[in-house]
């Protein structure tokens, strides 16, 4: 059995209102280009918003306070 870390995107969360993308805090039935499917299968590297975010967290990174030993969680 898989686990939920593997099965369905890091950034997908749940609200009141329905399932929300967390990198642009935004539902994702408002996102024009989204689609829950994705966010929710084995491929959402796939997603723009997704690859979004890790390019965010390598260049926060490659700031030069993560050459003193500072650890940054993405």
């Amino acid at each position: 059995m898989h686990r939920r870390s593997e099965t369905m995107c890091q950034y997908l969360k749940g609200s009141n209102d329905g399932a929300r993308c967390s990198v642009v805090n935004t539902l994702i039935r408002d996102i024009e280009d989204a689609d829950i499917r994705l966010c929710m299968n084995r491929h959402y590297e796939a997603c723009s918003y997704y690859m979004f975010a890790l390019r965010k967290c390598v260049l926060t990174m490659m700031a030069p306070d993560a050459a003193f030993g500072t650890t940054f969680k993405c």
